[in-house]
């Protein structure tokens, strides 16, 4: 660990480059047609760290980054090869005190020309947290998410008000699948297993199963069944409602100037559910000005 005694600059503690050397704790790049990039600053009295974090960027084009071990010398220095030949590059230094008293950066740009060693003159200013500084705490929590291997369905054609087996097979690491059947018509005995039986409607026709896996602790479900069961709350508890209809088909052809036909009820759906989000008021002539100025609608 390296300490030594104080130097204060712009309310915090200044670092200045004093020599270039050849010495990293990062491995070299081959230099190629590139250059080399040398950089050695001398922290300031009465600063300790032990490693610094250094990027070296320039656009998108260019991008390397790394750290250097301070704590067994009383200089940071380090170089960085293969680095292509150009203009614009921009070198980063960040660090921490050991006490987490200060904090540490600096920035310098710089060239390379192919086949030498650049240096890189940068100045650290370290600065202390401001005196009304907080603090946060971070806590989080993890869903995981499961994966369908296999959907299974005997037969795939038969007749209405008989049975057909289904089967789901799912992974999720060492968490246990659930499973979460829907269907356009008809019914499941067990919507919730992995091997359910459905029942054909009455009526002929196709009909599509889908099987959802779902995977994730209690506390992650519990939650979000309370944050739609408020906003549903809220929704009911308004006056006008925004679930009430505000405009109908008819309203849908002559405004938009079309006939009869799936389009009718896809824009009168999207209208609702745009009222249902809040970006069109739950007004009849809210409604019917939005559908005229939103021709893409």
């Amino acid at each position: 660990m390296r300490s030594v005694g104080q130097r204060m600059a712009l309310g915090g503690v200044a670092i200045g480059l004093v020599s270039v050397l050849a010495c990293s704790g990062e491995s070299d790049r081959a230099m190629g047609a590139g250059g080399t990039v040398g950089v050695e600053l001398q922290i300031a009295p009465g600063v300790t760290v032990n490693t610094v974090s250094w990027s070296i960027k320039n656009g998108t084009t260019y991008s390397q980054s790394g750290t250097v071990t301070a704590q067994f010398s009383n200089t940071i220095s380090f170089q960085v090869g293969g680095i292509p030949t150009g203009s614009g590059y921009v070198l980063t230094l960040t660090a921490t005190s050991v006490d987490g008293s200060l904090t540490c950066v600096g920035s310098a740009t710089f060239s390379v020309a192919g086949g030498q060693t650049t240096a890189v003159s940068i100045n650290l200013v370290c600065s202390p947290a401001a005196a009304d500084a907080g603090s946060i705490v971070v806590s989080g929590s993890t869903t995981v998410c499961a994966n369908i291997n296999s959907i299974s369905v005997f037969p795939l054609e038969t007749a209405v008000n008989t049975n057909i087996s289904l089967a789901a097979s799912a992974s999720a690491g060492s968490i246990a699948p659930t499973y979460a059947w829907t269907t356009t018509a008809g019914t499941f005995d067990n919507a919730a297993s992995a091997t359910p039986v459905f029942t054909c409607p009455a009526a002929p026709g196709l009909v599509t199963n889908q099987a959802v896996t779902v995977s994730g602790t209690v506390a992650d479900a519990t939650s979000g069944v309370a944050t739609l069961q408020a906003r549903l709350d809220s929704i009911l508890a308004e006056k006008p409602s925004r679930l009430a209809p505000l405009v109908t088909g008819d309203d849908v052809m002559r405004v938009r100037g079309i006939g009869p036909g799936p389009e009718v009820g896809r824009i009168k759906q999207r209208l609702e559910e745009l009222v249902i989000d809040g970006e069109i008021p739950p007004d009849r002539e809210a409604a019917l000005e939005y559908l005229a100025q939103n021709p893409g609608l």
